[in-house]
């Protein structure tokens, strides 16, 4: 069960901060590196600054980072 949850959480993770995919070796997909989405890695990072660093519940990670990207939208980001 904790294989497919990290699959799926590697599998949406790479399709959030990386806009495209290409086709690798043995059918397996690639992040095109160009395609990176800053401000979608800048929340990811915020959440796992919050979650491991701060030790924040996931409530209060999930009301942050939800803000941040608000606010970041609501600038033009």
């Amino acid at each position: 069960m904790v294989g497919v949850i990290a699959n799926l959480a590697l599998w949406f993770g790479l399709r959030v901060i990386f806009t495209r995919m290409a086709p690798g070796a043995l059918g397996i997909e690639w992040p095109v590196l160009s395609s990176l989405d800053p401000l979608a890695a800048a929340l990811a990072a915020l959440a796992g600054l919050c979650l491991f660093g701060l030790r924040l519940g996931v409530v209060k990670t999930l009301g942050l980072t939800a803000l941040a990207g608000l606010g970041a939208r609501s600038l033009g980001l």
